[in-house]
């Protein structure tokens, strides 16, 4: 089941950055402005917001079979769509719509597999690598298109450097499909036995219950902090190259201080792990991935001022590590919060705000670069860094209640008790029955003793004769 969630998630992402790596080739072959390739990132978030709704049904509904399917599927065919690029690049905007509708199904499933799938001290370590897979998926979407393509100056004619972009689609839409076919026939909604005692509980996703959840304090600092935190992940990988070109990079560096970032983002998620052991709280994991990535993203831009080259790629990798760090350790926090709310409408929650706050951050920054200088990069490293400081005080807000596993921790004391107490009556009706046992058999001993020592009274009689008669 893991497997196959993870080439699910690693399909969408892949799909959703294709165009960000490449954008410079594809505004001049296709003559469009850079506003308009971002759109083919970001429409993925922005189609989480109404799709959500429809993929949270599905999931908590049917299942994980049906929502993880539609997901695939509809992946696949956006994937396909995009093929026809040199028809018209109306249609890679429609492919995308399709695969980011698809994407919701995805996101959605993240938790609801973690709580079905795995027990509760597995639970926080199958959130980490089905991110983790999402991580690689970006990677493999940075990595690919400068890869099969040149740079666009290298190329003598424009119909060459079509082919090659649709070459590109193609390759991609064959990746996907043959990932997703396993996805489709093979994957199962639960296993045989429950992992956990939350697994078998029915989640309630009434209008009291999320009414109740949205009500409370820390889940709403829990939303705005991943809303900034999220904008930020997303933003930055989206307009990675128009904040990098400015200062005399080209296209294939730019793609290369994504992989970077993205290949921090899967350190990130590992040393998540062992932070989790050593802090032993979701806050302080957070308040340390604000602060990490604070710092590097600092340092990345002052490398990329002065051009140190070692600094840009070592900063690179630090600010995908903290970028990285807070995001499972949210939703795993959030289902813990709004506990007895199910695990893909807490989801929803989270990533809903996230898109929202995501549209709003990449219009900022193209606002601040609009001018395509230094300056404007500078401006939009500024705009990040009030992000991060501002999440970072909304997590300090935020108060650890962890609904989920003192529900849990109370429902095992419960059924230890009730063991012991089955224990205490069947050591107790085992004495009885010993005693009882034991009882049987001295009375039978007893009557036996009487049938053979007790003298009959012809017995008597005759023992009063005369020996002679």
């Amino acid at each position: 089941i893991r497997d196959r969630y993870y080439l699910t998630t690693m399909c969408t992402s892949m799909v959703q950055i294709t165009c960000s790596p490449i954008s410079n080739t594809l505004q001049t072959v296709y003559e469009l402005d850079a506003h308009q390739i971002d759109i083919t990132s970001l429409l993925f978030t922005v189609l989480y917001i109404p799709a959500n709704v429809p993929a949270t049904f599905l999931i908590d509904k049917y299942g994980l079979k049906v929502g993880m399917s539609s997901g695939i599927i509809l992946c696949s065919l956006g994937a396909w769509l995009r093929t026809c690029i040199n028809i018209s690049f109306r249609f890679v905007f429609l492919g995308q719509v399709i695969a980011g509708c698809g994407n919701a199904f995805v996101m959605n499933s993240v938790t609801k597999i973690s709580n079905n799938w795995f027990p509760a001290e597995e639970r926080f370590y199958a959130t980490t690598f089905n991110m983790l897979a999402n991580s690689f998926g970006m990677a493999i979407g940075f990595m690919v298109p400068p890869a099969l393509l040149k740079e666009v100056k290298e190329y003598s004619t424009v119909q060459e450097a079509k082919q090659d972009i649709y070459n590109l689609f193609s390759v991609e839409a064959i990746i996907v499909t043959i990932l997703a076919i396993p996805c489709v026939i093979f994957f199962k909604n639960k296993p045989p036995t429950p992992p956990s005692i939350a697994a078998t509980l029915e989640k309630e996703d009434d209008l009291k219950t999320v009414l109740m959840a949205i009500k409370d304090p820390n889940f709403f600092f829990l939303v705005l902090q991943f809303s900034l935190g999220y904008a930020l992940y997303i933003g930055l990988q989206v307009v990675i190259t128009s904040i990098v070109i400015p200062f005399g990079f080209t296209e294939q560096e730019a793609a290369y201080f994504g992989l970077l970032f993205n290949f921090g983002s899967m350190i990130g998620l590992v040393l998540s792990l062992f932070l989790l052991k050593i802090l032993k709280s979701y806050k302080k994991i957070i308040s340390t991935s604000y602060i990490l990535s604070n710092s590097a993203l600092i340092c990345f831009t002052g490398a990329l001022v002065w051009e140190y080259d070692t600094f840009i790629n070592i900063a690179a990798v630090i600010q995908g590590i903290g970028l990285q760090l807070f995001w499972n350790v949210s939703l795993e926090l959030g289902c813990e919060l709004t506990f007895p709310l199910g695990e893909a409408s807490s989801t929803s929650w989270l990533q809903t705000f996230g898109c929202l706050m995501s549209i709003v951050h990449v219009y900022i920054m193209e606002f601040c670069m609009r001018n395509k200088n230094q300056r404007g990069s500078i401006a939009a490293t500024i705009v990040n860094i009030s992000f991060m400081l501002a999440a970072l005080l909304c997590t300090s807000a935020i108060q650890e209640t962890l609904k989920r596993f003192e529900y849990e921790q109370k429902e095992q004391g419960k059924a230890q008790q009730q063991l012991k107490e089955i224990e205490m009556t069947s050591t107790d009706e085992r004495k009885v029955l010993s005693i009882d046992s034991s009882s049987t058999a001295k009375t039978e001993r007893n009557k036996n003793c009487l049938l053979y020592t007790s003298p009959s009274p012809r017995d008597r009689q005759k023992s009063r004769m005369p020996s002679s008669a």
